[in-house]
């Protein structure tokens, strides 16, 4: 399979893949509204845009890491693989209590500004 035909059938899935969560958001939202009631629901999906930035801090390095595993195991090279394992952990780990520190000072922040229920 050449380049082009590859190229384009990973457009055409990526399409397809898109097209699906679209259906599937659509579908599900009367069915969440119904279930949680416009409130809740509301409240819903201000939770999983905040967590869905939270991919964002991946800086695509999930990728990356996924490559150079890939490589390293395929070459059989173990001290490259540890190497990578052990640089990997301690970058992620730095990330993740980085937005556990962010998460941590929203949480406190948030009730500061007087939001009532309703």
């Amino acid at each position: 399979m050449g380049l082009a035909q590859r190229f384009l059938r990973g457009s055409v899935l990526n399409l397809c893949d898109q097209g699906l969560r679209f259906v599937a958001v659509f579908i599900m939202a009367p069915i969440m509204i119904g279930i949680l009631g416009k409130p809740d629901y509301g409240f819903w999906i201000l939770l999983m845009s905040i967590v869905g930035q939270y991919a964002l801090l991946d800086f695509g390095l999930s990728f990356s890491i996924s490559r150079f595993f890939a490589g390293a195991i395929g070459k059989g090279d173990d001290e490259e693989l540890s190497i990578l394992i052990s640089t990997s952990f301690a970058i992620l780990l730095k990330i993740g209590i980085g937005a556990l520190m962010i998460t941590v000072v929203g949480v406190v922040i948030v009730p500061l500004f007087g939001m009532s229920e309703e």
